[in-house]
């Protein structure tokens, strides 16, 4: 009996799958558990860095250099900004959709899935 072969070759890319491109995008960022420990910092009140930093290393060894990265990627997918305040920034969630994402993640983890 002969077996079919997969065929490879990249999907055609059009205007219609650009919606599915950048969820695929949202969910990949959503897909570390540094960043999403962040969301959930940021959706209980605004932090400083520090702040952040010191929440986070109750369960996790990140280093500030690697928080500063996460935070970066963070707010260039505009899920949270900061404010300046002399050397002290203010990190927020900008975005009441992203508090809304994260908590519907949350909700549907503790259900049993």
């Amino acid at each position: 009996m002969r077996q079919s072969q997969a065929v490879r070759y990249p999907l055609p890319r059009s205007e219609g799958d650009l919606p599915f491109r950048e969820m695929a995008d949202v969910l990949r960022l959503l897909g570390n558990a540094n960043r999403l420990m962040i969301l959930s910092i940021l959706a209980e009140s605004p932090q400083s860095v520090t702040a952040i930093h010191q929440l986070i290393n109750e369960h996790s060894n990140l280093s500030q250099s690697s928080l500063s990265q996460h935070l970066a990627l963070l707010r260039a997918y505009k899920f949270v900004d900061f404010e300046k305040q002399g050397q002290r920034a203010t990190y927020f969630i900008c975005n009441d959709r992203i508090s809304d994402l994260f908590y519907a993640l949350e909700a549907f983890c503790q259900s049993g899935n």
